[in-house]
């Protein structure tokens, strides 16, 4: 799962990264899942992400050039992780996240160079 940096509680903002990312084509077209039960978001939600321009951009259809958090653009773009989920808020974090897959088969050869690189570099230093 990744974690919606700045879009703190905020269901709206959750949803809107999910349709975004959907819009992206960073949506899995193999695998979905649910939630095991409802959890519920604070009715007044912390640290917003999306801006009320953005928000009212977005329920006008137009999902062109909106921002997403990060670190889900990280893993869709460097893993090609794909989302299998509308957003879940984690009452222990107090955010939401958007559950994502990554299928090793299909990892960037990029990415998997970089990991390979690492894993040289810890054995050089151990």
């Amino acid at each position: 799962m990744a974690a919606l940096g700045g879009g703190g509680a905020s269901a709206e903002d959750a949803r809107l990264s999910f349709r975004v990312a959907e819009y992206r084509g960073w949506s899995s077209p193999r695998w979905r899942v649910g939630a095991l039960g409802p959890t519920e978001a604070p009715a007044i939600p912390s640290d917003p992400f999306n801006t009320p321009v953005e928000r009212t951009q977005a329920r006008e259809g137009k999902l062109d050039g909106l921002r997403m958090p990060r670190a889900p653009i990280l893993f869709a773009r460097k893993m090609r992780a794909r989302f299998v989920a509308e957003p879940l808020f984690e009452p222990g974090f107090r955010r939401f996240t958007l559950p994502l897959i990554a299928a090793l088969d299909e990892i960037p050869a990029s990415t998997l160079a970089r990991f390979r690189a690492l894993d040289t570099d810890v054995r050089r230093a151990g």
